[in-house]
């Protein structure tokens, strides 16, 4: 049993309680780290830090206190050291504070969630347990896309395509984005952008990156973005991908893919004048000659 009250106005905190009967321990207060959330990750493919803020119920300033944590350890039991014993976990002893428990060479599950269960305990009693075990669920790599779902042009205008990329995973990395048309034949569309890049991204960090794309003919068109990141995921189906929220596997790797239809008009010829005229005709010239010598 464990107590949910609030300190500081605005944040929570928890109350870990020791499993003994026979003498008498402080309980241990974690407060937030983020709101909501008592233990926070961040790392890369050679080191997981598990970040958390604790202090004695008393307040003693002096007297250490004890963290172990698991990782990928899923629903342990009330003795969590013998049903995660041969899962990865490293131990600190810290004063009350801000503190870390850094676990090297993490072996991450890149293609769904991880956890990660932490124990706290008194170092000269090491063998009571505080209860309950705090605990983080996180992707180690992941993205996300947000684009409209629909949008109208004119035939022959550039569209300036804004697609929002943001990380959710807890690596620092950039994400490779492809922009494809439906189909490459009708109506012609071009893809001036079709590969981009976006810049390191933080955990939670998002970027806005743009693609050009103009249709030759009137007609209605899905054009797909799909986005993965640099630490390459490989799958065989779409259920290995499913640690994305709208995961797809292409080519054998995992993608993000969003879909966005695009309706494109034809003006009257009035209205393009006779230089938009020109350009047209030599547009679709080059495409069908591009295409011919394919």
């Amino acid at each position: 049993m464990f107590l949910i009250f609030l300190g500081r106005i605005g944040f929570s905190q928890i109350t870990l309680i020791p499993a003994t009967t026979t003498f008498s321990l402080e309980s241990i207060i974690l407060d937030e780290v983020a709101k909501g959330e008592y233990l926070s990750v961040s790392g890369d493919l050679k080191y997981l830090n598990i970040k958390f803020i604790a202090r004695w119920s008393d307040n003693n300033p002096s007297r250490k206190i004890g963290v172990t944590c698991y990782l990928n350890c899923w629903n342990p039991d009330k003795d969590i050291r013998s049903f995660c014993k041969g899962y990865q976990n490293a131990t600190v002893e810290v004063y009350p504070g801000e503190g870390y428990v850094t676990i090297p060479n993490p072996k991450y599950n890149l293609t769904g969630e991880n956890i990660v269960y932490c124990l706290f305990f008194v170092p000269e009693y090491s063998d009571v347990q505080y209860f309950p075990y705090p605990n983080k669920t996180f992707v180690a790599s992941g993205l996300r896309i947000d684009i409209p779902p629909s949008l109208k042009i004119d035939a022959g205008e550039t569209l300036l395509l804004q697609i929002k990329v943001t990380n959710v995973g807890i690596f620092e990395e950039n994400f490779v984005v492809n922009v494809t048309p439906e189909s490459r034949l009708s109506p012609l569309i071009v893809i001036e952008d079709p590969y981009l890049t976006t810049r390191v991204l933080k955990p939670n960090d998002w970027e806005d990156i743009y693609s050009r794309i103009v249709f030759l003919e009137s007609g209605s068109r899905n054009i797909f973005v799909r986005g993965r990141s640099n630490t390459t995921v490989s799958c065989s189906s779409d259920s290995d991908c499913s640690f994305l929220e709208k995961g797809k596997c292409i080519d054998n790797v995992c993608f993000y893919e969003e879909v966005v239809s695009i309706e494109a008009k034809m003006l009257s010829m009035p209205e393009y004048g006779l230089e938009g005229v020109i350009e047209i005709i030599l547009f679709a010239s080059l495409i069908f000659l591009l295409k011919k010598g394919s």
